[in-house]
């Protein structure tokens, strides 16, 4: 090779030294490492028509203290990287040694082996040697550079801690001591131990490079409570000694409530939910943060009748947790769990209010109301809220979700169910067909639950010879007899002379669909009821003023269905109004009861007071008053009702 040709190569080695790039499998390489690369005129360069490799130094002189990295970059004709090509190194004398013997180069064509004197084998040179087998029958290259031993030998001398046994979380100083190293030649050295791998300690720095005999690094303990195995040992080399600490375990300091899941029971037995609770407590260290492991915790239960617990005590885990298991009774009452550590009883804690209430409904307990009880039997889709509320013996929520059905004989129930949630839910019912012929509507309500009973020793179960309501299945009295006719039971069992906590409770109510496109009908009110005798002639009433400053005038109205008469009646549709006015000179009229209330489930009873507009002065004229109801819309007017004297 020419001095230009050669010229040329060097430069471009140098060139590829600069551009750097991932290194091999062994150290640093010299390409990226800001060190220097050492290339002699013939040396640590190979190329020819199909590739070249450029061979590197990190130092030209290497010491057990500080090992050498040799590189090889090996790229194509055109000065493209060769990846995965295989460099094998070696070194021309035994006074040395090079690791890895073989690699594949990376991405960037670099493979990467560390140099490292042989132990005792003296001063000395040689040559490192890579050869790589280029791809696709490129041929092989060769090169190698030479280095030099210095037989400087650096012992790890002794490792002392400042102090051998620790305190949980205390720290200590290590000292380390080597021969021979200086800023010229330093060592670096390596620090672990058995607890810094698993985290429960920490060593800093964990690398320390010695320019002088002595050095030092801090142990600091993070919960390893053993005695740990400190181990130094200088880079590059096999030369390695240890120190052991013994660090106590971490005492404890408190406990501490963590959760209750769920921290709402149902009553055991009732069907209505969870009646099982897990609750969590952690035994905490010094450190705060810390859990302890294999301590035994005591525990008590502050209600013995309302719960039971799964165990008297418990063995914290790994990270210093501890569970136990609540059961309810069938008592509601809120429960409370102290945990205690066994082996300090000051050391306690007390869980918060886990409680016990979600019982299965009763009979006693279910309610219901409408917003409007008399709808327009002659407008679709007319509607009213049903509202249901559900409570358990001891009042009481039920568990959320508990399901009520509804069934009616006439109209819709939008949704037919509904399901519960702090206690109640809501439907709507709807007025359609089919319209019942008389407008009265029975409808029923109804959930799984338990029948009443009288508690007569109060230990909140049911025993034999205590006193129940014997319910038999759910109905629906269409015809209003108060028996159970063919075609009206809906579901659930006959009376069986049994207490049942699992049968059906029930709530049944009349709405009403009535008629305003006819005119309502008005009853003679007596004896403080409504009666069944209608009011139909011209001048119905008759009032004499003479001598008196008022007086007043009571009647019944019911709607125009007739054929609901033999069952009493029925109201008009709510909200509908009424209106007095009189021709009277000097009188005044007026009526109550108008709107007429949502919640009436019968005829309405009301009272006209006719008085003169001044009581000192008697009538100007006579004359007659007249009644005018508004049915949402269909005003009928009763003329003449009351001859006013």
């Amino acid at each position: 090779m020419n001095f230009i040709k050669l010229t040329a190569v060097l430069l471009t080695a140098a060139v590829l030294a600069a551009c750097g790039g991932g290194g091999g499998s062994a150290g640093t390489s010299p390409f990226n490492s800001g060190g220097t690369t050492t290339i002699t005129s013939g040396d640590g360069v190979s190329s020819s028509t199909t590739g070249s490799i450029v061979l590197a130094l990190s130092s030209s002189v290497v010491s057990s203290s500080s090992p050498g990295v040799v590189t090889a970059l090996v790229r194509d004709a055109a000065g493209t990287a060769i990846k995965d090509a295989v460099v094998t190194f070696s070194v021309s004398s035994p006074i040395a040694t090079v690791s890895p013997g073989s690699a594949l180069t990376s991405v960037a064509g670099q493979a990467a082996a560390t140099l490292t004197p042989v132990p005792n084998s003296g001063s000395g040179a040689a040559y490192v040697n890579a050869s790589v087998e280029l791809p696709n029958s490129g041929g092989t290259l060769t090169t190698k550079v030479a280095f030099s031993v210095n037989a400087t030998n650096v012992t790890l001398t002794s490792v002392i801690p400042t102090s051998s046994s620790l305190s949980a979380y205390a720290s200590t100083a290590i000292a380390v001591v080597v021969s021979n190293a200086s800023s010229s030649a330093p060592v670096t050295v390596t620090v672990g131990s058995t607890c810094t791998a698993t985290g429960k300690a920490s060593i800093s720095p964990a690398t320390l490079v010695m320019t002088s005999t002595t050095g030092s690094v801090t142990y600091q303990d993070n919960g390893c409570a053993a005695t740990d195995t400190v181990n130094v040992q200088i880079s590059g080399t096999t030369q390695q000694l240890s120190t052991s600490l013994v660090v106590a375990a971490p005492s404890a300091s408190s406990l501490q409530f963590i959760s209750s899941t769920p921290d709402t029971l149902s009553l055991f037995g009732s069907g209505g939910g969870a009646t099982t609770a897990t609750v969590t407590f952690r035994l905490i260290d010094q450190s705060g943060t810390n859990g302890i492991a294999g301590q035994v915790v005591d525990f008590v239960l502050d209600q013995p009748q309302a719960a039971d617990l799964g165990s008297q005590n418990g063995t914290t885990d790994s990270t210093g947790y501890v569970t136990v298991s609540v059961s309810s009774k069938a008592v509601p009452s809120p429960v409370r769990v102290t945990a205690t550590l066994h082996s300090a009883p000051s050391i306690n804690t007390v869980s918060n209010a886990l409680t016990i209430k979600a019982g299965r409904p009763y009979q006693d307990g279910i309610s219901l109301a409408a917003t409007a009880y008399s709808l327009n039997y002659n407008l679709d889709g007319d509607n009213t809220d049903i509202r249901l509320q559900l409570v358990d013996r001891f009042g009481n929520p039920v568990p959320d979700g508990t399901v009520v059905n509804l069934v009616t004989e006439g109209g819709s129930v939008v949704p037919a169910s509904c399901s519960t949630l702090a206690s109640t839910c809501s439907v709507k019912f709807v007025v359609s067909n089919p319209r019942p012929a008389d407008g009265r509507v029975q409808l029923v309500a109804f959930a799984q639950g338990e029948e009443v009973f009288v508690d007569s020793n109060t230990n909140n179960v049911h025993d034999s010879g205590e006193p129940f309501t014997d319910l038999g299945p759910v109905t629906l009295d269409k015809n209003e007899n108060s028996t159970i006719d063919p075609g009206e039971t809906i579901v659930g069992a006959a009376a069986d002379s049994a207490w049942n906590d699992n049968g059906y409770v029930r709530y049944e109510t009349r709405l009403f669909m009535s008629k305003t496109a006819i005119a309502p009908r008005l009853y003679v009110y007596s004896g403080g009821a409504c009666t069944s005798t209608q009011i139909t002639t011209t001048h119905y009433f008759s009032v004499n003023l003479a001598g008196q400053c008022r007086n007043s005038i009571d009647f019944c109205l019911r709607d125009g269905n007739a054929a609901a008469d033999s069952k009493g009646g029925n109201p008009v549709v709510s909200g509908a109004t009424l209106a007095v006015v009189t021709n009277a000179t000097g009188a005044t009229v007026g009526i109550d009861n108008s709107p007429v209330p949502a919640v009436v489930t019968g005829p309405t009873h009301h009272v006209v007071t006719v008085g003169r507009s001044s009581c000192a002065t008697p009538l100007t004229a006579s004359g007659t008053a007249d009644l005018s109801v508004n049915l949402k819309g269909n005003i009928y007017t009763f003329r003449d009702l009351i001859d006013v004297q």
